[in-house]
């Protein structure tokens, strides 16, 4: 190509450098286009295809309920810019082999819609999430496969969906509910995919969608919580929740595939041209993770033996739909003498600069009938891992406790796979009656924790709870696996019946990870 266009009908062919520099030039704010080309250039963009007239289902639905009612119509058609790592020009999409066809699904790296108007808005994007972010790991369970079309040809990416308002007819709340949404309707048969004008009708508690005038004062809670419902989700909401039970509801949620929606406060203060003061909402896709530096957060005493793995994740990451993509963002305490007490959060923008806000409620969107709050399922399997190391059954030590929640024929199906678990433990848990979805909540050493990469750690075992039990009734577990022995609780008649089995004594094994989760 050496750094010239090439076109077939609609669809041009440029380096991906060139489009930086002209088709995203106009995107605002500066710092979201930023973050999309940094991104990109940490996975080696090189060449960048842009379908120019590109009917997009979102934008089609907002352009019926604004411009194609007014008296001055705007541009029907978008841009979509698909991106990949390798470099070729028109003529490899003209002619494809089957060779052409391997280089582009195995390079391709996501797209973004562009919508028009002035100033440019980013429309429905998938992007292929960093793996670090800046010194540390970062892990982004709540991605989904996603299949597109590109003249004829399928392409898949796993990415977080993104997109950002359109300051017409969509507020911040709506893109961070669509975020949320559709991540979890890749995954989960019953939360179904909507449109944000879709989402904000539902939110609004309206039998159609509507224009600009009503939703520019944005969503409450109880309206996002109603659009929640309204696409297959059970939401549940922490109010001011402080810095470490923050922590924890994100990490535990989002390590189960589900991404939480902050709805934050932010403080007079300016960045850049822009002043920035009131509610805004984030939605969460991912985290970081340091396994040699521990952070304290108190969610389980020093004396009690056990910690949680939120002692290891220093930062979440966010979507936030007018700052941009996968930004870091710090979590910590309240400023002393701060009314209400809410946790301080540090958003990370371009390289040194941050927005400051506080946390004021977040909304996690879980599964239907799923009733025991993650928070309640870890400290119930600590009461169990207490209980069997005051009777000898574990050895002394400190345990590390991960948790998520997972689909309970996703988990036979990937025990099947797992290397190392006893043999007896994976036929006892594979015809163990279960419901759609339980909390796994894995055990580590700290010694077996700390100074590994992710991927060789070894779990010791693991506690198995029914997620569709109150938090009354939590103490019935369904398994508890411990070192020589593994426990289950099965439904007999009317009753549980409770049965203990011998297993393999000293048996260490890989963490579960499902790449797409739940």
């Amino acid at each position: 190509m050496s750094g010239t266009s090439s076109s077939s009908g609609s669809v041009s062919v440029l380096p991906a450098s060139e489009v930086f520099g002209t088709v995203l030039a106009g995107l605002e704010p500066t710092h979201l286009r930023n973050k999309l080309q940094s991104i990109l250039l940490e996975h080696g963009a090189q060449t960048a295809v842009i379908e120019n007239d590109y009917l997009d289902l979102d934008y089609s639905t907002s352009y019926y309920l604004h411009r194609g009612r007014s008296f001055t119509p705007g541009r029907r058609c978008t841009l979509r810019v698909h991106f990949f790592s390798a470099k070729f020009g028109v003529r490899r999409l003209e002619f494809l082999s089957r060779r052409t066809v391997n280089l582009l699904r195995k390079s391709y790296l996501g797209f973004t819609v562009l919508r028009p108007g002035a100033p440019k808005t980013v429309g429905r994007t998938f992007i292929r999430p960093p793996s670090k972010m800046e010194t540390q790991l970062a892990f982004f369970p709540t991605k989904a496969d996603f299949t597109f079309n590109l003249m004829g040809l399928p392409l898949g990416i796993k990415a977080c969906p993104y997109i950002s308002q359109d300051q017409v007819v969509m507020v911040c709340a709506t893109a961070a509910l669509w975020m949320s949404c559709t991540s979890q309707a890749a995954k989960m048969p019953d939360v179904a995919q909507h449109t944000t004008a879709d989402i904000t009708a539902s939110a609004l508690a309206l039998s159609q969608p509507v224009g600009p005038g009503l939703v520019a004062r944005g969503l409450s809670a109880p309206e996002m919580m109603r659009a929640f419902a309204f696409m297959g989700c059970d939401p549940r909401t922490a109010e001011y929740p402080d810095a470490s039970h923050l922590l924890e509801a994100c990490y535990i949620h989002v390590e189960s595939g589900i991404p939480p929606v902050i709805m934050a406060w932010f403080p007079d203060q300016t960045f850049g041209n822009s002043r920035i003061q009131g509610y805004h909402t984030l939605t969460v896709v991912g985290h970081t993770i340091d396994l040699v530096q521990q952070r304290n957060t108190g969610l389980f005493t020093s004396q009690s033996g056990i910690v949680s793995a939120v002692d290891f994740v220093p930062d979440l990451v966010v979507h936030d739909d007018q700052n941009g993509m996968y930004l870091r963002m710090e979590v910590d305490d309240a400023e002393p003498g701060q009314k209400p007490h809410r946790a301080r959060l540090k958003l990370h923008l371009d390289s040194g600069v941050h927005l400051v806000a506080y946390c004021h409620i977040v909304l996690m969107p879980l599964p239907r009938r799923v009733m025991l709050p993650g928070s309640v399922a870890v400290r119930q399997a600590a009461n169990w891992l207490m209980f069997s190391r005051r009777n000898g059954w574990v050895p002394a030590g400190t345990l590390v406790l991960r948790a998520f929640l997972i689909r309970s024929n996703n988990l036979k199906e990937l025990m099947l796979r797992r290397q190392g678990m006893p043999r007896e433990v994976v036929d006892l848990y594979r015809a163990l009656p279960m419901p759609r979805y339980v909390w796994l909540i894995e055990y580590a050493r700290i010694d077996d924790w700390l100074n590994q990469t992710p991927e060789s750690t070894m779990v010791s075992g693991e506690v198995i709870l029914d997620s569709t039990v109150s938090t009354a009734e939590a103490l019935d577990f369904l398994a508890v696996h411990l070192p020589g022995s593994v426990t289950v609780r099965r439904l007999k008649g009317d009753s549980m019946v409770t049965e203990t089995y011998s297993t393999a004594a000293a048996a260490k094994y890989p963490p579960l990870r499902p790449d797409i989760r739940p």
